[in-house]
């Protein structure tokens, strides 16, 4: 299988019918009027005749009709191309974006770096990723020949495992651009989350094709021409290729060095700090290393100029905070606790905030006097002026609510007090 500006090409029947049922059809039941497949060129037996015109849809009597006509072996050849539309787009998309929802509970890298920030910030992940596929190009190329992985019988399994490591990289890019001093607009963070995937691509574009007594010319040609197909094909912009380019030490096509934009440069910062610190927790050459040994590295490699010290900055504060998201996750099992308001509701809030809006109580925002959890050995709280949604005003401390987070204050005390401390 093979993807084209326009088009997807298949090699033979079997693997049409492949990926017919990856989009969820039974290629015994496909009806015209359910079918979103549509020849984009006209199909061809081995002594050339015509077996199915351009632009017919594709239904059940079709694949009945070939599978008639050749062999729906693997090793049988027949040209079929497939017209690209935004529903075949939507299909894969889904299918993509489960797997990159996935990794939000990775069980290997993702735990190491503040699984539960990821947790924390899901939506903002989503919005960026949801904005990202609206270019369909790129959401084929996940699906190309080499990123995917096979069942024996050649049937979808998963993507393979440079593309897992390639969101995950892109899921951390974009996530070190989070509660940023200087916010970032969404179209840089989409631009970030792409450069990631580009380079991934190229990666193994890289590995696949590049011959092993191949010269520096060869590596130049290959990353160029792969890179002026994803500007071309996947519609990617020219920032992206710019830093892509410098990121693989390649000249131009003139052979000059790539002139790079402010863009380029940033994108590029942030991806070199990201590479270099996966690869630092992923590498079982030198055993085990945690992420705070791995951030010291990094470090060192600022001190001489090898990295941007300012984009290892972001990703460091990042790793200091996964103890105050932690909490976080943890007050809103307490406030579920409290169903006491309209409709079964909470009628808890957090209060006071510091810091990162980190809260460590809770009051009653109805003081509810028949409430058998406010207890008279609360003392009441004053708010003079609206802080976080809470309007000036005399509360109640709920102390079923309160008791519960000082337990869990009691059983993580110092770590998340001098965490807390660190980033108010």
């Amino acid at each position: 299988m093979k993807f084209t500006a326009d088009a997807i090409h298949f090699y033979n029947l079997a693997e049409f019918a492949q990926f017919t049922r990856l989009l969820g059809y039974d290629t015994r039941q496909l009806h015209p009027k359910n079918s979103i497949l549509v020849l984009a060129e006209d199909i061809y037996n081995e002594k050339n005749a015509l077996l199915t015109p351009a632009n017919t849809k594709v239904d059940a009597e079709i694949f009945r009709k070939l599978r008639t006509s050749v062999s729906d072996k693997l090793t049988t050849n027949l040209d079929i191309y497939i017209n690209k539309c935004p529903e075949i787009a939507l299909k894969l998309m889904e299918i993509l974006r489960t797997a990159i929802t996935q990794q939000f509970e990775s069980a290997s890298i993702l735990p190491r770096v503040g699984k539960n920030f990821f947790l924390r910030y899901e939506n903002r992940f989503i919005d960026v990723i949801n904005a990202v596929f609206e270019n369909t190009q790129l959401t084929y190329a996940f699906f190309n020949e080499n990123c995917i992985q096979l069942y024996s019988n050649h049937e979808f399994k998963s993507f393979e495992p440079a593309i897992v490591e390639g969101i995950s990289k892109a899921l951390l890019s974009i996530g070190t651009e989070f509660e940023n001093e200087f916010p970032v607009e969404p179209e840089f963070l989409q631009t970030l989350f792409i450069s990631q995937i580009i380079i991934t691509l190229t990666q193994i574009e890289i590995k696949t094709d590049l011959e092993p007594n191949a010269t520096s010319s060869d590596y130049d040609l290959l990353v160029n021409t792969f890179l002026e197909k994803c500007r071309r094909d996947l519609e990617i912009d020219n920032d992206i290729v710019l830093a892509a380019r410098s990121f693989f030490h390649t000249a131009d096509e003139a052979g000059e060095p790539v002139v790079m934009t402010e863009t380029a440069m940033l994108l590029l910062r942030n991806i070199e700090i990201i590479e270099e610190f996966y690869r630092l927790i992923s590498s079982n050459e030198s055993g085990y290393i945690n992420v705070n040994n791995a951030i010291a590295k990094l470090f060192k490699k600022c001190y001489r100029k090898e990295l941007d010290e300012q984009s290892l900055k972001k990703l460091s504060e990042w790793l200091r905070k996964p103890a105050i998201f932690r909490m976080n996750k943890t007050l809103y099992t307490i406030e579920d606790m409290c169903t006491r308001g309209e409709g079964g509701k909470s009628n808890a809030m957090y209060y006071p905030k510091h810091g990162c809006g980190v809260p460590t109580m809770f009051i009653c925002v109805v003081n509810d006097g028949a409430c058998p959890y406010i207890s008279p050995a609360y003392r009441r709280i004053n708010v003079a002026k609206s802080m976080g949604g809470i309007p000036p005003g005399s509360y109640t401390k709920c102390s079923m609510l309160t008791d519960g987070l000082h337990k869990y204050y009691q059983k993580d005390l110092t770590n998340i007090k001098k965490e807390q401390n660190q980033t108010a």
